[in-house]
């Protein structure tokens, strides 16, 4: 061997004998320094008053620092002995003396509470997993949640009877398990989140579910009644929000023969439906976040299907899921989770390492009650409710913002559509105006409207009066000029609009002042302008009302505060704008062309 390897091989040996004692002194300080914290930890301990025998405590309410302090306080109170305080005996039985150490004994004792709610939400003995509260498996859950399986397709009759005289498919039969989970657990026990699609994540904090039928009679809610096979068939539950629209894209699975689109639906063209959601606070260790499965069992399957039979989804849309995959509707009503909770601390002296105490905390016990949202100015609403979260410092603005883009308040359905169209890059293009623009054809502009408080104005025609009123005129008055209207293509600054936008105008030289511009002021009342402004508040557009061969909607291009937009008759034959079309024939129009 050549010197020079022998002196690599000593010295590469060497470096690695010195790395590894170097190692070796390292961990040998580690454990060292460790040994030391633990006897300082037992010295520490020692000056507790009930550091050498065994206890146990219970407080209610938020298990934190402060609770368990309150509740030392108390103990210390028997021990005449005892010259520490509450907080002081805590600090001193987690093994922290001075008082710069609070901090650290609050992250403690903080970090038992954690141990005990996340026991509480998995062992086995203290939660109920989401697999076995319907305990059909996950492909039923995930069925039953899209609005399908035999508890929303099904509804009681007497055909098809197993043992006769009784009725197949009685709700209360085959959801039994629902019953008995509500009355054995569902208020004392956590649920399990369950694993399904629908509920994966809920950015917001919230959930809904919307019914559109009632299978379950003589429970004082919904339309469905008895003999069922004659009048149950297509029950309605009662109706409480409007269902702006769909969109099948952010629906993600649910829309199971479209995975993108949208549906509308103007007016009440969708029929009863009945929405009802919750919600939870930004933090993780409150009741509400703890027992939110709680809740959706109560809300899902316990108190709509179980007791109302309310049951089936808006198609396109899961029955129930995170709020931001649920149809875009105007309201909900709303749940909330109030909970009463026992905590138990117990020392033990001799459980620790070295033969020193230790502390652990668990929930002993739980009372759960359902009681409708109290919200920022109104109970029962789901919207409401969030604002109070926000209020309370417990919902961002950017999440309460977000919920309004579902829950868009009462007749407001015109501007959730405008946002989901916009969302998505879209926008709503009419077809041209289906009539003369050049302003040389006059027409007579009839509402639909039949039922109005004077009944000489039923299906009268709308007219301005000299000093610019927009008023409704009898039928008989169709002569005049100032119930003759024409309409001309308009643009935006020079900007091509396309065919659909229009100005609609009174016979011209009929109105003083050149004031003949049909329009609207901010607030949706509708008045006559001199010019056509950049607003949109002079614009208008004429849509086709469904299924209906000459009746139009007459809807402003935009500009007014609160998305009205359908041009309307009130019952005292005022004219101003409405949100949606209710059906009555007051915001639906017959234009005809008046023959000279």
């Amino acid at each position: 061997m050549k010197l020079s390897n022998a002196l690599l091989f000593i010295s590469a040996s060497y470096a690695a004998t010195v790395a590894s004692a170097k190692r070796t002194s390292a961990e040998s300080r580690l454990a060292q320094a460790a040994q030391e914290r633990k006897l300082q930890t037992q010295d520490i301990q020692k000056n507790a008053c009930f550091s050498d025998e065994d206890f146990t405590v219970y407080f209610k309410g938020k298990c934190d620092f402060d609770s368990l302090v309150n509740r030392m306080n108390l103990k210390v109170e028997e021990n005449d002995l005892c010259i520490n305080s509450g907080k002081e005996e805590v600090m001193l039985l987690v093994g922290e003396a001075h008082p710069d150490r609070e901090p650290y004994a609050r992250m403690k004792v903080d970090q038992m509470c954690q141990k005990a709610m996340d026991d509480g939400m998995t062992l086995p003995s203290k939660s109920v997993p989401w697999e076995k509260v319907a305990n059909k498996g996950a492909n039923f859950d995930k069925q039953y949640y899209d609005g399908n399986t035999f508890w929303n397709e099904e509804f009681e009759t007497n055909y098809d009877a197993i043992i006769p005289g009784v009725p197949s498919n009685r709700l209360s039969r085959d959801a039994e398990r629902v019953g008995d989970l509500y009355e054995t657990v569902a208020e004392r026990l956590s649920f399990q989140w369950p694993d399904i699609d629908n509920f994966e994540q809920c950015e917001l904090r919230a959930a809904m579910c919307c019914w559109v039928s009632d299978r379950q009679a003589n429970d004082n809610n919904g339309n469905c009644a008895t003999p069922y096979d004659s009048r149950c068939l297509n029950a309605d539950p009662a109706d409480n929000t409007e269902i702006c629209g769909v969109d099948m894209e952010r629906s993600g699975t649910s829309s199971i023969f479209t995975d993108d689109g949208f549906s509308f639906y103007p007016g009440n063209a969708e029929g009863a439906t009945h929405c009802h959601g919750f919600a939870w606070g930004q933090d993780l260790t409150e009741p509400d976040y703890r027992y939110a499965a709680n809740n959706l069992f109560y809300v899902s399957m316990y108190d709509h299907m179980y007791q109302r039979g309310y049951v089936r989804n808006v198609p396109g849309a899961p029955m129930c899921g995170c709020l931001e995959k649920m149809p875009v509707v105007t309201r909900s009503d709303c749940t909330e989770i109030e909970a009463l909770e026992i905590w138990k601390f117990e020392w033990d002296a001799d459980a620790g390492t070295e033969q020193f105490g230790a502390f652990t905390a668990s929930l002993d016990r739980s009372e759960i009650e359902f009681n409708a949202c109290r919200g920022a100015g109104r109970n029962n609403d789901l919207e409401s409710f969030y604002e109070r979260l926000y209020r309370e410092g417990r919902a961002s603005l950017e999440d309460r913002q977000m919920v309004k883009r579902t829950l868009v308040g009462n007749d407001r359905c015109e501007v959730g559509r405008e946002q989901m169209m916009y969302l998505r890059g879209r926008e709503e293009v009419f077809p041209a105006t289906p009539f003369d623009t050049t302003g040389n054809t006059f027409y007579t502009i009839t509402t639909s409207a039949a039922n109005l408080s004077n009944s000489a104005y039923n299906n009268g025609v709308l007219y301005v009066t000299s000093g610019g009123d927009v008023k409704l005129a009898q039928a008989s008055e169709a002569y005049l000029p100032r119930a003759k209207w024409y309409f001309t293509k308009t643009d935006n600054n020079g900007q091509d609009l396309g065919e659909a936008l229009i100005t609609i105008r009174p016979t011209q030289g009929s109105i003083n002042d050149n004031i003949d511009h049909l329009a609207s002021n901010y607030h949706g009342h509708v008045e006559m302008h001199s010019a056509d402004g950049l607003s949109g508040r002079e614009k208008w557009y004429l849509q086709k009302v469904p299924d209906s061969e000459d009746e139009y909607y007459i809807k402003i291009s935009g500009g007014t505060s609160a998305g009205d937009v359908f041009l309307s008759v009130n019952s005292d034959r005022n004219i101003d704008l409405d949100p949606r079309d209710d059906q009555d024939g007051r915001t639906r129009w017959t234009i005809t062309e008046v023959v000279v």
